[in-house]
């Protein structure tokens, strides 16, 4: 599942080239992916419309147009935006596929096609945003806010990194990647942790997760940004998908093990 860095990359992408563009034709060849909307609202409200903003929230691309309606995107497991600058043939992958002024198209593709799209009125509340947690590399994200959080749960760490509530747009790479950086067991306590590890937490998250923004994300499964490209993170990958692989950093072999249905691979050697 794409996670912050990816949809990150993937804004950044969008932001740079389709402000001020404008849509003259859409097409919905998989009405299914539509939450709350339907092929003649999309029609009636953004045909003929400017994109005037192009952002992320948590693992959330949201597109504002010039009329005041939002358009809001969880690309679930394998959903991406390519940008074409040419009008492109559509692929079996294509569900839905904005036609832009100056020759420019947009497709959404999504090979499992689960993935949600939802359009906003002006003026409607963005509930698909509500709940979202803080975001981490914000202003708001601290090593005061972090260490106030977990000191109010008794959970283990690593699924309550991928809590969306609690930090929005953290996955399951990344939170692996997060706690090998930080020496910290998936399966500690969050309120046992000890000032020196939560600072150390803080740190391993900005460090991480600015990292892989900085390589495009990781080239994991479907994803590819929005010049049709992958990510090079997997490249700085240290365990996960790495199970039985030597720990680069003490030399252990790393392990997987399963919380809450979800795979965490960790080193038993330097993860404490």
């Amino acid at each position: 599942m794409p996670e912050l860095p990816e949809v990150e990359t993937i804004v950044s992408g969008l932001q740079k080239e389709l402000i001020g563009l404008h849509i003259k034709e859409l097409q919905v060849l998989r009405p299914q992916i539509l939450e709350h909307t339907d092929i003649l609202k999309l029609n009636q409200y953004l045909l003929g419309q400017n994109i005037t903003q192009v952002k992320r929230r948590g693992k959330y691309i949201l597109i504002s147009f010039n009329n005041g309606c939002k358009l809001t995107t969880h690309l679930r497991m394998s959903g991406c935006y390519i940008l074409f600058n040419t009008i492109e043939a559509l692929t079996a992958y294509t569900r839905l596929c904005f036609n832009l002024s100056q020759h420019k198209q947009l497709q959404y593709q999504d090979k499992r096609a689960l993935g949600r799209i939802r359009l906003y009125l002006p003026g409607e509340r963005l509930t698909a945003l509500e709940g979202l947690g803080v975001e981490p590399l914000g202003d708001g994200f601290s090593v005061d806010y972090l260490m106030h959080q977990m000191k109010r749960h008794r959970r283990e760490i690593k699924p309550l990194l991928l809590d969306q509530r609690f930090i929005a747009g953290i996955g399951n790479i990344y939170a692996s990647e997060i706690l090998f950086a930080a020496h910290i067991s998936p399966v500690r306590i969050s309120n046992a942790l000890k000032p020196t590890e939560v600072k150390r937490l803080f740190q391993a998250v900005r460090h991480i997760l600015t990292q892989a923004i900085a390589s495009r994300g990781t080239h994991i499964s479907d994803y590819l940004d929005s010049a049709g490209k992958t990510g090079n993170f997997f490249k700085l990958l240290k365990v996960y998908g790495l199970e039985g692989e030597y720990c680069r950093r003490c030399g252990a072999k790393i392990r997987r093990i399963v919380q809450q249905q979800r795979s965490s691979f960790y080193c038993p050697g330097c993860q404490h």
